[in-house]
């Protein structure tokens, strides 16, 4: 008895052992010289949905995360928040957020690269703080991404903190780049799902590979597969461009990639508030706004 007794506790707990390696599985990997160890969650979720947050006179984000919470299948995405530097000692913001079905990482640290100012390279003629301003954006997203990637869904969503959602937005985000992507998954390079372009373009999924340029880094749209060439690219030059030339430099040199828009757009810019605001030459409006977003396509308005 006690010999059966013993087997059934032994094969009880290598079952628990399996159970427990199939949930999770550590991966690393190497990129421009991070190396990163995560464990890789085998989720349910549908995608991730990873939102960067910066210190503001007015804060966004719990506007934009208290939209989103209530969306009747939230529960089906996973929502990542990053505080950058600038904003973490934000403790009640971070608990809010947390409060509302966020996981929060918190940037506590200067980066490497920007230790030491007599190493930053200073691009686009801009100033010094503005350049520690870009690249700290653009370490913020690359390392954002990376975290989404540990869910193992098909698609991640990355957000700006002032970018007002859409009715059931995440659904129809989902639902679009499941379905309505035109190509074959291997040559998506994103989906918009905002731009700031004056023309007027039909609804739908319209490919926009050869006019890219006013939609920024605001509402992006990726499958998971693409993550890692985007990481090293903006790992490997964090000074260079921002996230979304970034981007239109790896679309540009990989003839095979397109980009598309989203027609209606899925998330509309709060006025007023972008951190965009101290390089007025960038402003292509005084408030960065989608004229193709409609909050509720069944009511137009």
């Amino acid at each position: 008895m006690f010999k059966v007794v013993l087997s059934l506790s032994f094969f009880s707990s290598l079952a628990l052992l399996t159970i427990g390696l199939y949930l999770f599985q550590t991966q690393r990997f190497t990129i421009s010289g991070y190396s990163t160890s995560y464990m890789a969650i085998r989720s349910n979720y549908k995608m991730v949905v990873a939102i960067r947050t910066a210190r503001r006179q007015h804060p966004t984000v719990l506007g934009v995360v208290k939209r989103l919470a209530s969306e009747p299948s939230f529960r089906d995405y996973k929502l990542l928040v990053w505080q950058s530097y600038s904003s973490a000692d934000d403790e009640e913001i971070r608990q809010t957020l947390e409060g509302l079905g966020a996981t929060v990482f918190t940037q506590r640290d200067v980066y490497p690269e920007l230790s030491n100012e007599d190493r930053i390279k200073i691009t686009y003629g801009d100033p010094l703080n503005q350049v520690k301003w870009r690249t700290n954006h653009v370490l913020d997203f690359a390392n954002l991404l990376e975290r989404s990637l540990q869910y193992n869904t098909d698609f991640i969503l990355m957000l700006e903190d002032d970018m007002l959602p859409a009715k059931n937005s995440l659904d129809k985000v989902y639902l679009s780049l499941h379905y309505d992507v035109p190509i074959r998954a291997d040559r998506l390079g994103y989906v918009t799902f905002f731009s700031m372009s004056q023309f007027a373009l039909p609804n739908g999924m319209i490919d926009i590979t050869t006019m890219i340029g006013a939609e920024g880094a605001c509402a992006l749209g990726f499958r998971s597969s693409f993550a890692p060439r985007l990481i090293q690219r903006l790992r490997t030059h964090p000074y260079d461009n921002p996230v979304d030339i970034a981007l239109w430099l790896l679309i540009k040199e990989d003839k095979q990639l397109h980009v598309f828009e989203r027609i209606p757009n899925l998330f509309q810019h709060i006025p007023k508030e972008s951190t965009l605001i101290r390089r007025k030459s960038i402003l292509k409006n005084s408030e960065n706004r989608s004229i193709r977003f409609v909050y509720d396509e069944n009511n137009n308005s």
